[in-house]
């Protein structure tokens, strides 16, 4: 799951079963005799990177430690939700991880602003990666930038 997961955020969208193996440093028979199939080993995948990103997820108390908490992982999970997110078509499992983390992500934000629509979009990984690839901006100019939304967004 690990060597899937590496991949994936190296920018191989669907690696294949030799590549995850060699990547493990097992063989693809190995690989099999844990996982019935590469579908199967998706899903146990997307298992334990949302099951990741639950625990990452900061609370949201206040807008400053949510912004604070989301910085720190957002660099380390961008490439893998972009993938996701290019990829969803293709496999099922990545959809099901995905309805899952927004869940908890909403919920979340829902106590700190009234515009959760606008909160979701703004505080997204893939948006964090934008801020910081496309536009250059530091990790806390990044969050600086997320921390004004959410303030100007947040529940009276």
């Amino acid at each position: 799951m690990e060597a899937f997961l590496a991949l994936v955020a190296s920018g191989v969208a669907q690696p294949t079963s030799e590549e995850i193996a060699t990547k493990a440093g097992v063989t693809q028979r190995t690989l099999f005799n844990q996982f019935p199939d590469v579908g199967a080993l998706v899903s146990a995948a997307v298992d334990r990177q949302v099951a990741h990103f639950e625990e990452l997820l900061p609370d949201a108390t206040d807008i400053d430690s949510y912004v604070d908490g989301v910085a720190r992982i957002y660099d380390e999970i961008a490439a893998v939700r972009w993938s996701v997110l290019t990829h969803l078509d293709q496999r099922p499992e990545l959809a099901r991880g995905l309805r899952r983390v927004r869940a908890v992500t909403r919920e979340r934000l829902a106590r700190l602003v009234d515009d959760v629509d606008a909160a979701e979009a703004m505080t997204d990984p893939v948006t964090w990666k934008l801020l910081r690839e496309q536009q250059g901006l530091s990790r806390r100019a990044a969050a600086d930038v997320m921390r004004r939304t959410l303030k100007a967004l947040r529940s009276r």
